[in-house]
This record gives C-alpha cells, sequence and structure tokens, in this order.
C-alpha cells in the first residue's frame, strides 16, 4: 500500500515492485485457508437464499460489462496486426491445411485460426467489433464458472462470488482486451464445456450419459485444437470432487486421456518434440529449471492471484485502497474454519498452471498474465468456498470487498491499455504518412511493450492495417527523394521522425 502511494521508496532495501512481499503473503493466506482452525462454529453448508441461475448470469454479464467497458476503445496491439492479416486472407484451402500441417511459429492451433478466420468475416479490421467478441466470450466463461461452481460448491451464493470473481479478476484484462490473447478465451470455453458435460455424465445414464461422454471428448479436442493449454483437462477432471471415488473418476476420465494422448503422439510427428515458443530452435517448453520452477511455483504464482496489480505506472490513492479491501477480504476468508474439501481447488489451480510453468514469472507489469486465465478458477473456487466459514454480514462485506479491490485494480490497468493503444496508433499512423508504395521506413527502438501492454511486433503489418483504416493507401502514400528514418523517443513514448520527414502529419 505504501508503494501505491508514495511510488518507488527505499527502506533498508529499495522497493520498486513488491512481488516478493505479495507472493508471501498469497503462499500463507492458501495455507490458512487450508490448515487454520477458525472458528468451530459449524458451517452452514446451504443457504436460505435460492439462487436462479438466470439472476446469477445475470449479474455476472453486468460486472463484465461494467468492467470493460472502456475496452471497447482499445485498437490493435503487437500481434494483433498480423492475425488480422493471415484472417483477413485466410481462404478454405488455407484453414483446412492447418489441420496436417505445424506452424511456422511452433504452435498448432488450427482450430483458432477458423475462429479468427470466422470473426474477420463480421469483423473486418474494426477491433469495436472484435473486443465486442472477446467480452461476449468472456461474460459466457464467467456465466460456465458459475454453472461449474454451482455444481461443485455448497450454495448459490458461493458459486456466484467465485464467478464474480473470475469475471473482474485484473489478471484476465490481458486476455480480454487483447484480441491475439483470444486463443486462451476460446480454449478456457471448451474447457469448461467439457468439465460440465462430463460432471453431467456422472449423474446420468443410458443414452444421456453417452451423449454427455461423447461431448465431454469432442469439448476437449476442439479445446486442444485451440491451445495446447488444454491438454490438462482429463487431469482437471480427476481433482473434481463429484462425490465419487478417485478409481471410479480416473475410470470415468478414460476416454479422454485416451484421446488427448492420441492428439499429443500427432502433434510430437508433426513437431518431431513438443512444440510451442521457440529459443534458440529449441521449444521453451524445455528450458524449465529447477529454481525458477520453485520461484515461480512458491512465489509468483500466489503474488499475482492474489494481488494482480500493473505496477509499470503508480496505483495511487485509489489502487492503494483496492489493495487494502484485498488484504481484509482474503484474511477474512483465511480465518475461517480449515476444510480440506478445498484441497482439490488448489490441485486446480497447480494442474492448470503445468502447461504454461516456463511463462509463470510474470513482471511487475502483469506481461503474459493470460496464461493464468484458466488457472485462475481453481483460485476463485478457492476463495469462494472459504465464503462458507463466514456468517451474515462478514460474509457479504468480505466477498464483496474482494469483487471491488479487483473491479478498481481492472480500471487501473486499463488506463494502460488506452495509453498504449493511442501511441501506437499515433506511430502506426506516422510510418503509414511516410511510407512509399510497398517500403517501410525504417523504424528504431520500436517496444514490445508499452506499460505492460503488447505494443509492436510487426510495423509493416502495423501500416497495413491503419492504410485500411484510412480508406486506401494513396491516401498516405508519398514520394520524397530520401526514405524517412523514424526512431522510437522512450522519454515521450512516441515515434518520431529523423530524417526525409514531411511538413505535417495527420492527428490521430
Amino acid at each position: 500500500m505504501a508503494r501505491s502511494v508514495l511510488g518507488p521508496f527505499r527502506l533498508i532495501w529499495p522497493v520498486h515492485s513488491p512481488l516478493n512481499a505479495a507472493g508471501a503473503y498469497g503462499l500463507a493466506v492458501t495455507a490458512l485457508l487450508l490448515t487454520a482452525p477458525g472458528s468451530r462454529r459449524r458451517c452452514v453448508r446451504k443457504t436460505s437464499l435460492v439462487w436462479n441461475s438466470a439472476v446469477a448470469a445475470g449479474v455476472v454479464l453486468f460486472l463484465v460489462t461494467a468492467a470493460y467497458v472502456r475496452s471497447l476503445g482499445v485498437g490493435f496491439l503487437a500481434d494483433d496486426f498480423t492475425l488480422l492479416r493471415h484472417s483477413l486472407t485466410a481462404t478454405a484451402e488455407s484453414l483446412a491445411a492447418t489441420f496436417t500441417a505445424p506452424g511456422g511459429d511452433g504452435f498448432y492451433r488450427p482450430l483458432g485460426a477458423v475462429a479468427f478466420a470466422s470473426q474477420a468475416r463480421w469483423a473486418g479490421a474494426d477491433p469495436l467489433r472484435w473486443h465486442v467478441v472477446g467480452l461476449a466470450l468472456h461474460g459466457l466463461n464467467s456465466v460456465l464458472v458459475y454453472l461449474l461452481a454451482a455444481r461443485l460448491l455448497s450454495s448459490g451464493f458461493t458459486a456466484l462470488v467465485a464467478a464474480s470473481l473470475f469475471a473482474i479478476h485484473n489478471n484476465h484484462t490481458e486476455a480480454v482486451v487483447w484480441v491475439a490473447a483470444r486463443f486462451d478465451l476460446l480454449a478456457t470455453l471448451f474447457v469448461l464445456i467439457g468439465l460440465l458435460l462430463h460432471l453431467e455424465s456422472s449423474g446420468s445414464s443410458g443414452l444421456r450419459a453417452v451423449l454427455c461422454r461423447a461431448g465431454a471428448v469432442a469439448a476437449m479436442t476442439a479445446a486442444i485444437l485451440t491451445k495446447e493449454s488444454a491438454y490438462v483437462l482429463p487431469l482437471l477432471l480427476v481433482c473434481l470432487p463429484d462425490g465419487r471415488s478417485l478409481r471410479v473418476r480416473l475410470k470415468a476420465a478414460s476416454p479422454l486421456f485416451a484421446v488427448a494422448g492420441l492428439l499429443f503422439a500427432y502433434r510430437w510427428m508433426m513437431f518431431g518434440d513438443v512444440g510451442g515458443y521457440l529459443v534458440e530452435g529449441s521449444p521453451q517448453a524445455l528450458q524449465v529449471g529447477f529454481a525458477s520452477t520453485l520461484k515461480a511455483l512458491g512465489m509468483r504464482l500466489w503474488a499475482l492471484l492474489y494481488f494482480p496489480i500493473n505496477w509499470s505506472t503508480d496505483p495511487g490513492w485509489l489502487g492503494g485502497f483496492g489493495l487494502l479491501l484485498l488484504v481484509v477480504s482474503t484474511l477474512a476468508l483465511a480465518a475461517t474454519r480449515k476444510s480440506l474439501r478445498r484441497l482439490p481447488w488448489l490441485i486446480f489451480v497447480l494442474l492448470a498452471v503445468l502447461p504454461v510453468l516456463p511463462f509463470l514469472l510474470v513482471g511487475a507489469d502483469l506481461w503474459g498474465s493470460r496464461v493464468l486465465y484458466l488457472p485462475s478458477i481453481g483460485y476463485c473456487l478457492l476463495l469462494a468456498s472459504a465464503a462458507d466459514g463466514l456468517f451474515g454480514w462478514r460474509r457479504v462485506t468480505a466477498t464483496a470487498g474482494l469483487v471491488l479491490a479487483h473491479f478498481i485494480l481492472v480500471q487501473q490497468n486499463l488506463a494502460n491499455w488506452e495509453y498504449a493503444s493511442a501511441r501506437v496508433r499515433a506511430a502506426c499512423l506516422l510510418g503509414a504518412r511516410h511510407a512509399e508504395a510497398a517500403v517501410v521506413p525504417a523504424a528504431a527502438g520500436l517496444p514490445r511493450t508499452i506499460r505492460g501492454v503488447p505494443a509492436f511486433l510487426d510495423f509493416k503489418d502495423c501500416i497495413t492495417a491503419i492504410r485500411r483504416d484510412l480508406a486506401g493507401a494513396a491516401s498516405v502514400s508519398h514520394v520524397r527523394s530520401q526514405p524517412a528514418v523514424l526512431a522510437w523517443d522512450p522519454g515521450r513514448d512516441e515515434l518520431r521522425c529523423l530524417e526525409g520527414c514531411l511538413e505535417a502529419t495527420p492527428a490521430p
């Protein structure tokens, strides 16, 4: 809280971003949730208030809209321009080829490519339409989290708490706002559908049970073909406490393990290894050391889940108030009576982060936090289940404090996305203004991120998208005696022309 209000400061040691302190706190609270004696008052397993699913879904969708409505004004960023180019030019033949050939970037996400191309048919190069779809997907995922929690938690109230926390958790800002992170939204959608169908099959018989099991397998296949993190779905099914023994759960999930194994074998044949992000020609998934794994699982994971704050800008007094709400609310939940029934949610988190373990050391600016979109479901279920140990106004206050705190942090983070988007658009306009017909001007020092927000990847794609937005390259194409030389000014976060400049540039 001192860092939020005062900015970086020094006591015994300098404090730039309190990630280590936040990680230690989060780890301690998680341990207390599982082991603290707390009150000996008997937990109430059911509430007198019967929550209607339609009303709960409406509340969740309202929270998603209220928290992320500002994102509708954010433009394309970084990888968005490249994905937009591929999506707008995709053909039926090229999309069919993605199912039988590995991607040159080390990925195999054919269904994700189909989803992007399908959306491009409607949204075109309009970022507003792309963001509307992103909000709709996140809203749908949040409602599915409610349905999952309603089956697994003790009451409709706790299910609503879990879904509300998932709806506005600040770690989700990157996945919701960044178009290129749409893979995470889609894969999680299919994973949630698979989990719900599998749970439904356990309480059904006959043809209904067979259809639910087949639907679960189909949903898992769609999730894996969208993003590789969905390979953990069979493991997540085994850890869910559905009232059956571990042996029975393993037997019921065996078809999903078999199909996931076949899909992984096919992937291995295409890549010759696990694939994924490439580091000097090798998959980054293999670049995991013991020390980095220990730091990621022991500290950084809990810092990001409990205190998802973008420290690239000072949160200020309002951010400090949000932190206070987080501390008070999580301590109130940690003081409730212990319950080993919460252990499966901890296991859920740890299993879900396994595929993204190499990318778990997210920095203080939350760059890369999209990888926690799926694992955070377990975190939300963990805290929501602890709310059953509170009663009356204490329960309402603690859970409302959590939701309000994340709403505040999301707004602070969205301000960074709006800022970065404006800077990227201005730079692309400048590049388009100084571009010769098919020649992109040199632009030195373009940053990968601005305030933790993805900024630049391919400057040519960025200029092409801006030209399309300005209705044709002719309006921004010029012929000069010497090519323009552009350079990024990190002090002012803007692209500036150094040589061959035109006298005026168009306003954003």
